[in-house]
């Protein structure tokens, strides 16, 4: 299927355009569905504004009124309870191996049952040397698939309970810039939530 680009359309002789409601759209104006991207923190932000450096505080968009308790989505309905876990001294190598293999994105680093850090596999590529596997490989390069876990893993990770909102725990994954939440009740480690579970989430919810 072919992509379709926007013409430019000429300020003078600008018409507006039909929409599903029977009013009219300005052509100069972008569709709806422009760009889920902005969608998505336009629709986690509490303030109305999109969060983070490209904001625009000039465009301010009205809040929704806040849910009702009752009916209020819970992070425990959208985590992932099958928690891949690697010790402190595991190896880079059988890190980046078990997440190629697993197909997953995130491990929690766990020591005597108590949660230390998060790798991610952002964190896993920063880690290995951009020479590796090339023809200016040398051994410092494949060295560092030696480095341990606690040498490249996010200390002191940000959490989240089984019963916080979704809305709550997205401001809290977009206001610390983390791509994902350990779930954690009572000291126990029980899931984890990363921003495409959230994402998932709020795709359904519009749907």
């Amino acid at each position: 299927m072919e992509t379709e680009f926007a013409r430019p359309v000429s300020t003078e002789h600008r018409h507006d355009l039909p929409v599903a409601d029977g009013g009219t759209r300005s052509a100069t104006e972008p569709p709806a569905s422009s760009c889920l991207a902005h969608l998505f923190v336009a629709f986690l932000s509490r303030d109305g504004r999109l969060p983070g450096p490209h904001a625009d505080p000039t465009v301010v968009r009205s809040r929704s009124p806040d849910p009702d308790p009752r009916f209020t989505m819970t992070i425990d309905r959208i985590m992932s309870r099958d928690v891949v876990t690697v010790a402190p001294d595991a190896a880079l190598i059988d890190i980046r191996k078990r997440l190629q293999e697993g197909g997953f994105n995130h491990m929690l680093v766990v020591e005597d049952g108590a949660l230390c850090g998060v790798i991610s596999d952002r964190d896993v590529l920063k880690a290995i040397s951009p020479f590796l596997d090339t023809y200016s490989e040398k051994h410092r390069d494949v060295k560092t698939l030696s480095r341990p876990a606690s040498e490249i893993m996010q200390g002191d990770p940000i959490t989240v309970a089984p019963g916080t909102p979704v809305e709550e725990a997205s401001q809290t994954l977009l206001d610390n810039r983390v791509s994902s939440l350990p779930v954690v009740e009572g000291g126990d480690l029980i899931g984890i939530v990363t921003g495409k579970d959230m994402l998932e989430y709020y795709v359904s919810e519009g749907a």
